[in-house]
């Protein structure tokens, strides 16, 4: 920890500022660079148990604005090492952006739910209704954004999910989901394939 004299020394060459004193000195870094230097001098263990205190601390002070705040925990989480905790809030994230139509939002948050659900060491844990509402929503989420190529590749993804998983629902969702994109007014529309799809469907 610096001493007084080192924080009065940063603060006179220009480096850091004085925040608040009440309850206890806080200071800011004047630079984004000499903040990230600060940051990229922590060895590896040292940054993940700092993101770890520092998602749990906020946890405790937005415990009524957990949604709201669910962007910054699960970036924290993510980086504090805490996978459960990370996916916990990324989807909690993604849902509140997907609800109020903030599609893009949406989008990376759902991309990096799924990025942690993929990881060897957490896929066996998930729930097939988290793998659902994670792929269908990306899925939605892109084909509000009119990118319809992005949102039949989610849907093929959860669909292999579930062959995989040899989980009929999951099939289902995502066969149907493409259905509606194949069988409506959009530049992938065909009805021939919406046919064959619809046909997978019903069997």
């Amino acid at each position: 920890m610096l001493s007084i004299a080192h924080l009065n020394q940063l603060e006179a060459d220009g480096l850091i500022s004085l925040s608040q004193v009440i309850p206890e000195p806080a200071y800011w870094f004047r630079h984004a660079l000499v903040q990230e230097t600060a940051y990229q001098s922590l060895v590896r263990q040292d940054r993940r148990e700092l993101h770890l205190a520092a998602a749990e601390v906020l946890e405790v002070i937005f415990q009524d604005k957990l949604e709201e705040q669910a962007p910054l925990l699960a970036h924290h989480f993510s980086l504090g090492g805490d996978d459960q905790r990370a996916l916990q809030y990324y989807k909690i994230a993604a849902d509140a952006a997907f609800r109020r139509y903030a599609n893009s939002e949406a989008v990376l948050h759902y991309l990096s739910a799924l990025r942690i659900s993929n990881k060897p060491d957490i896929s066996f844990s998930i729930p097939p209704q988290t793998w659902q509402d994670l792929y269908l929503n990306l899925g939605y989420a892109y084909q509000q954004l009119l990118n319809y190529e992005m949102a039949l590749d989610t849907f093929q993804r959860l669909e292999n999910l579930g062959r995989m998983l040899e989980n009929s629902r999951l099939e289902l969702e995502a066969i149907l989901a493409q259905a509606v994109i194949y069988s409506t007014p959009t530049p992938k529309f065909n009805t021939e394939l919406s046919e064959v799809i619809t046909t997978r469907a019903l069997d």
